[in-house]
């Protein structure tokens, strides 16, 4: 027999992405039975113990099961293949129409052991805040590209309305991209799990495991391979110094430049046809010396003036994006030029 909170639990995070289809395998084999939602943007596969009778393999409505369940009183069913599914619950009975529709794909075993490349794992509900805002931002056609390396992860849209740099443990060095469509999917699913999931870069697809969930969906690296981050440089200092210069350089040019060229010291500059100004500043930095940036002055000091820290991180890829992160993970980006 099966409990029907362990099971009617599994499905509320499933239930969201039945609202596009309305089908549900379940595979009984033993005393598992297996359940898998999917569609062509997503695979989703949990599973229950407690069965018993004989092995089947079924298709059967989502939202007729999940009603069923989720109203009933009864602490435990018993399901059966035997003219259509048949849910034996406490003083009721229902039977479910099966749907002609056979699973065709491995209803493997949910074991993060079997699989070989992982990228990183990290807190389920954190990494849900980052795709909350990714879907906000990121425009129609847009692709995510996840890139495990120097113990961390970096987030970013094709057409480079976000960057994230975000802290993990891990050696990997993988790059997998995903379409935004499965990324909705994939938010829709785990907004409301806990714990901690891991993330595995497997051919062309890429998998989330976390609790009794596996997640599956498309890696589109080998077709989208213009949003893949390269080399990524990291400027850290005290926020006020930076501001300070800024202030100034948004008043004198509509330009204002970054310029490395001394260890740990940043040159901040501008001018125009009636002033120049200048200020060095000290920072932690592996920007290549010589490197020099430009910027929308107004624009970089209003984000600037909108930071709370006392220190921040620059962060700035060959893809040609600052990222000014604080230390609550709230992330800003601005434009530059590479001179």
């Amino acid at each position: 027999m099966i409990e029907v909170d362990d099971l009617v639990s599994k499905l509320k995070h499933m239930q969201p992405l039945a609202e596009r289809k309305d089908e549900l395998h379940l595979i009984k084999r033993g005393e598992e039975l297996r359940i898998i939602f999917e569609d062509d943007r997503i695979k989703v596969l949990t599973e229950v113990d407690g069965m018993d009778g004989k092995n089947f393999q079924t298709c059967v409505s989502f939202k007729d099961l999940y009603e069923i369940l989720r109203n009933s009183m009864s602490e435990y069913i018993k399901i059966e293949q035997s003219g259509g599914i048949q849910l034996e619950l406490r003083n009721s009975h229902a039977t479910l129409k099966e749907i002609v529709k056979l699973f065709n794909g491995k209803a493997r075993d949910i074991n993060t052991d079997k699989f070989k490349n992982r990228m990183f794992a990290m807190d389920v509900r954190s990494l849900a805040k980052i795709l909350a805002v990714i879907i906000k931002t990121a425009n129609k056609g847009n692709f995510l590209t996840l890139a495990s390396m120097n113990n961390s992860v970096v987030f970013s849209l094709s057409g480079g309305e976000y960057y994230l740099e975000y802290d993990v443990n891990t050696n990997s060095k993988e790059v997998v991209v995903l379409s935004m469509e499965s990324v909705v999917e994939l938010y829709k699913c785990i907004k409301k799990l806990e714990g901690y999931i891991d993330v595995f870069a497997e051919k062309d697809e890429v998998v989330f495991i976390v609790d009794a969930f596996e997640i599956v969906v498309k890696n589109h690296k080998d077709t989208i391979k213009e949003s893949v981050p390269e080399t990524i440089y990291k400027i850290d200092m005290v926020a006020d110094d930076l501001l300070e210069a800024l202030r100034v350089a948004s008043r004198i040019s509509k330009k204002t430049y970054f310029l490395f060229n001394k260890e740990d010291m940043l040159n901040v500059y501008c001018k125009s046809e009636d002033a120049m100004y200048s200020k060095e500043i000290m920072c932690e930095s592996d920007m290549p010396l010589m490197t020099t940036l430009g910027f929308d002055s107004k624009e970089l000091f209003e984000l600037i003036n909108s930071v709370e820290d006392d220190y921040i991180v620059l962060k700035f890829s060959e893809g040609k994006e600052w990222m000014i992160i604080e230390e609550k993970h709230s992330v800003m980006s601005i434009r530059s030029d590479v001179l």
